[in-house]
This record gives structure tokens, C-alpha cells and sequence, in this order.
């Protein structure tokens, strides 16, 4: 009895296999067919297209606290602010962009 339930399930999964790569497939031609309707020179292809969005996605998006430390560091020419927590945003952000003109309604 217990082949008898081993055989269904590996029928069952070779069955799931076969749609998942069938979709899989299919996912490929359609990505392949819009990237064939872009008019660049040197495309990439669908499976290039795929490995290059995998990458992307795998890697760890730094949260707000990295951004402002990484801008204030490379705005400063070394890493001490990066370092202090209590940065005070407003002071530096006035530092770094010069005011705007008065406008007049005329």
C-alpha cells in the first residue's frame, strides 16, 4: 500500500513538474515577444532579461537610515555623520540646496 501511495504522489508531482515548466515556458514566450517588440538595436534576451530581474530582486534594498548616512558621508568626504544617529536633516538638506527665488503674481 504504501509503493501504491508513493507512485500516486510521484504522478502527481511529475504532473505539477510538467505544468509549472509548460507555464514557466509560456512566461518565457511572453516576455520574449515583448522585449521582440522593443525596437533596440541589441536586445537582450528573455532568459538574460529573467537572470538580470532574479539579481536584482535578491538584493537587500538599504533602508532609510543607509540612504542618509551614505548622501551625508559622501557630502561631508568622510564617514562621521554616518556614524551619528542624531543627524539633523533639516541644517544639512539648507547646507546643500540653495533656496529658491520669490516668486511674484503679476
Amino acid at each position: 500500500m504504501l509503493t501504491k501511495k508513493r507512485t500516486i504522489l510521484t504522478a502527481l508531482q511529475k504532473k505539477e513538474l510538467c505544468l509549472l515548466k509548460q507555464i514557466q515556458e509560456e512566461e518565457v514566450d511572453n516576455i520574449q515577444n515583448l522585449i521582440n517588440n522593443l525596437s533596440y538595436l541589441d536586445p537582450l534576451n528573455a532568459p538574460e532579461f529573467i537572470s538580470i530581474d532574479e539579481t536584482v530582486i535578491n538584493q537587500q534594498v538599504p533602508n532609510e537610515e543607509e540612504i542618509v548616512s551614505a548622501l551625508f558621508s559622501n557630502n561631508n568626504g568622510d564617514n562621521n555623520d554616518a556614524n551619528n544617529n542624531n543627524i539633523d536633516i533639516d541644517n544639512d538638506i539648507t547646507e546643500v540646496t540653495p533656496p529658491l527665488p520669490p516668486v511674484s503674481h503679476k
